[in-house]
């Protein structure tokens, strides 16, 4: 079993949406689209889910890409 921080995660995420133009992962109630949006160059994320889970996915992209913005 491998385990990944929510960083690796979200970088995963974000580099699968620009090679392939989106993204969809699903997890039993959990659904999180990635979307390259290629005049901007950003990856847009909707995530679907049930209250905690859907908030602590989207606590984990804000906090991911607040790190990757710091590393710069």
């Amino acid at each position: 079993m491998i385990v990944l921080s929510s960083d690796e995660v979200v970088l995963r995420l974000e580099h699968i949406a620009r090679e392939e133009g989106r993204h969809t992962f699903i997890s039993g109630r959990l659904r999180v689209d990635a979307e390259y949006v290629g005049d901007m160059g950003q990856v847009y994320f909707r995530v679907n889910g049930v209250g905690a889970l859907r908030n602590a996915v989207i606590r984990a992209i804000d906090e991911a890409r607040l790190n990757q913005t710091m590393m710069v």
